[in-house]
């Protein structure tokens, strides 16, 4: 079979190719022969199945090496890499004309048939000469003649972000008709590039040039546009119809034409560039002149939904250009100061921030109480409003109007008071401080009739209450009727975890009252257990509960067993009971799992009732409850048969060899079982115990009269795995246990689990099931 050729390239620039061979042969591969690409090494190696190139390109194809990714790819096993032999430079330099001319030819040869679709390759060099008339038009022959030609053209457009040629344009921006008329396509010149650099950068231009007043158009095309080949058959794509907005026919007065040539001279010692200073106008009729007539306005975006306002002594201007200064703006509107009426003018222009491009003019009148005087003050501002109200402005058309503020900053426009109430006498508010930074532009909210939470369905409300903490729920439910309703859906009172929480029985009343299922109260402390009450034929929902060291008296137990009768599993752990309290327990059928460790006061009536009562019970923790013989009787002969594990431990002197020979015989089908502390046992009860089958759990701790040797029965049980036997053996003795145990575990657990909600580091849940959300 044939070997496969696999080329090996970009290694760092420090590797040589002796540490080529050696990364290689790291990977059980031996380089055929070692050549140089692009200034660093790279080997070709030979395999001889597709099995092993699949391996190694899915191992070193793309493998970081530092800051380089090593490159894995088929090659031509005939082409060995360039080795260097020790040719001279004469020889080697002749060696690369031949190539390169053999490259060349074949590219012309391909470029004659007109099939050549990619890039050339990187070993010809072409000399690009300057654009002309006649290389523009030669391309676009080809343009026209070539179609793969014309889509990478369009390709290239977009790529760079030019603009589409799909569109008309105008005759300014049409290089043809440039040519025509006489201007060469040469690059642009100082004056448009410093005109282009000036718009797309933040900065001032502080050139001595001089721009075009113009207008910007209202519907800019994009920037981009996708251009997709279309199929021979598909019909080709039209340009789209921009709707072309009317020419604005603007007259400049002949002074200010001449004003606009005198300072765009350079001046050694101007304050202000005159490229800024142009526009600023010099009487009211060149405001009138270079102004957007009034029935024009509506084509332009920012005139859209225009209103003037109420009168008010205050004007906002916006969509200024970033050129415009506070003095251009002072300079337009002293035009209007009326030294009868207006006492001063203060300009407020927004540089930063949101309101950026956008001024306040502030009039200040001379006296507000005079009536005339006040129709003269809001007659200049009307006048200036309309005057400069589409005022074009370093080439952008000012937008003037009053400002939306419910509190007026001249007194003199509100309503004055009736005739016949002297002024003194009226109740006036004081007067407020001209103060641009205090002033804020508002828009009065609007009164919503409808909902908006009325076109949500309760559904969407629920599972967007699911996510709130059970705090947030509370508040909720008292915003509306609707929220009430849904947030007491079951759904969203599923579990709850209070453990060592201080609760008064009111809180545990109203916690109980929302149906919840899941409750873990661990060593959590009930005040005042004896008020609590539920109304009568009340039931609750849960069905795991956790009281595991809770602070509760007999009575508050009783009441609250009292209203469950759907528990599942219960532990009630170092908790005082009663027979009563047992009986409570037993009204609950569906209970699998009881922990009653460490409870005391547990009589056998009590006992019995439950053994009697729960016939779905299969794990049971009685630990160190010190029954009594006639409890522990009842406990052997009235148990469920179905009983998976039992914990007894702790029975010191009551628990015998013939009842564990009855939990036998009773429950063959145990797994785990602990009768650690039983000082009566002996070894009689591991031959009882060899005879449970499915056995995989096993404590016998400090049970002292059982032999060492009767330990070693144990190892004929398949089932069992782990067996404590803490405190009886030596460490010698273990080890001799252990090596005849095989591979059962010995004194792997120091507490028992059996029936206990919380094991381990699952602190937060019980039972395997999550308390908290």
């Amino acid at each position: 079979m044939a070997s496969i050729a696999l080329r090996f390239y970009n290694f760092p620039p420090a590797f040589g190719k002796v540490d080529v061979r050696e990364f290689l042969h790291l990977f059980g591969l031996e380089a055929d022969s070692l050549g140089t690409r692009r200034g660093s090494v790279c080997a070709v190696v030979l395999l001889s199945t597709e099995a092993e190139v699949r391996l190694v390109i899915s191992r070193l194809h793309q493998l970081l090496l530092g800051k380089y990714r090593l490159k894995v790819e088929y090659c031509d096993g005939k082409k060995k890499a360039k080795v260097d032999d020790g040719k001279n430079e004469a020889t080697v330099g002749s060696e690369a004309a031949a190539k390169r001319q053999k490259a060349i030819e074949s590219v012309l040869q391909r470029g004659a048939m007109q099939t050549f679709e990619g890039f050339p390759p990187s070993s010809i060099l072409y000399q690009y000469p300057k654009i002309s008339p006649a290389t523009v038009d030669n391309i676009a022959r080809e343009l026209t003649s070539n179609k793969a030609f014309y889509y990478q053209v369009l390709h290239l457009m977009n790529k760079m972000n030019l603009r589409p040629p799909f569109a008309v344009q105008d005759e300014a921006r049409n290089p043809h008709s440039a040519s025509q008329e006489g201007s060469s396509l040469l690059p642009q010149s100082d004056e448009e590039s410093e005109l282009e650099s000036e718009l797309e950068s933040d900065t001032e231009n502080t050139g001595p040039t001089r721009k075009k007043v113009k207008l910007n158009s209202s519907l800019p095309l994009p920037k981009t546009m996708k251009v997709m080949n279309y199929a021979p058959d598909t019909q080709p794509a039209v340009p789209p119809n921009v709707p072309k907005t009317s020419k604005l026919k603007i007259r400049i007065s002949g002074n200010f034409l001449n004003t606009a040539e005198n300072e765009s001279e350079p001046a050694a010692e101007a304050s202000e560039p005159a490229s800024e200073r142009e526009s600023v106008p010099a009487s009211v009729e060149d405001i009138l002149s270079n102004r957007i007539p009034e029935e024009q306005r509506a084509s332009l975006n920012v005139f859209q939904n225009y209103a003037a306002g109420d009168p008010s002594g205050k004007l906002y201007i916006k969509n200024l250009a970033k050129q415009v200064t506070e003095q251009d703006l002072m300079e337009i509107y002293q035009l209007f100061h009326d030294k009868a009426a207006i006492q001063a003018i203060d300009v407020k222009l927004m540089k930063t921030g949101r309101m950026k491009g956008q001024a306040f003019v502030s009039f200040l009148p001379v006296d507000e109480d005079s009536p005339s005087e006040a129709k003269q003050f809001a007659k200049c501002i009307a006048t200036a409003l309309s005057t400069t109200n589409g005022y074009i402005l370093k080439n952008k058309p000012m937008v003037g109007r009053i400002p939306l503020t419910t509190v007026s900053n001249n007194h003199s426009l509100q309503p004055q008071p009736p005739a016949g109430i002297p002024g003194g006498n009226v109740l006036r508010k004081p007067e407020p401080v001209l103060c641009d930074d205090k002033f804020f532009l508002y828009r009065k909210r609007q009164e919503k009739d409808q909902d908006p939470f009325a076109r949500l369905s309760d559904e969407v409300l629920l599972h967007i209450f699911k996510w709130l903490p059970k705090k947030t729920l509370f508040r909720c439910g008292e915003v509306c009727r609707r929220f009430n309703r849904v947030t007491k859906d079951d759904s969203l009172w599923v579990r709850i975890d209070l453990s060592g929480r201080t609760l008064n029985s009111n809180a545990l009343r109203f916690i109980l009252s929302h149906g919840f299922t899941i409750l873990r109260m661990a060593q959590a402390e009930i005040v005042r257990p004896s008020e609590l009450v539920f109304p009568p034929d009340h039931r609750t929902k849960l069905q795991y509960l956790d009281l595991s060291m809770t602070t509760i008296d007999k009575s508050g137990l009783f009441t609250l067993l009292a209203v469950c009768r759907s528990l599942r599993k219960l532990s009630l752990e170092n908790i005082p009971l009663d027979d009563a309290i047992c009986s409570e327990i037993a009204q609950n059928p569906n209970i699998e799992t009881l922990n009653l460790s460490m409870c005391s006061d547990i009589s056998p009536t009590g006992l019995l009732v439950i053994v009697s009562s729960l016939r779905r019970l299969q794990n049971f923790n009685l630990a160190w409850t010190h029954l009594s013989p006639s409890a522990l009787s009842h406990l052997v002969t009235k148990c469920n048969p179905g009983m998976l594990r039992l914990n007894i431990s702790g029975c010191r002197t009551t628990l015998t060899d013939s009842e564990i020979a009855l939990i036998v015989r009773r429950c063959p089908t145990l797994l785990e079982l602990d009768v650690s502390d039983c000082t009566n046992l002996t070894h009689k009860t591991i031959d009882h115990l060899c005879r449970l089958q499915k056995l995989e759990y096993l404590a016998l701790s400090r049970c002292y009269n059982i032999n060492t040797t009767s330990y070693l029965k144990l190892a004929n049980l398949e089932t069992l795995a782990f067996l404590d036997i803490f405190g009886l053996m030596s460490d010698s003795s273990l080890a001799v246990v252990q090596s005849a145990m095989g591979c059962i575990g010995i004194n792997k657990f120091y507490h028992s689990s059996i029936a206990r909600p919380t094991i381990g580091s699952r602190r937060t849940s019980i039972w395997g099931i999550k308390t908290r959300d």
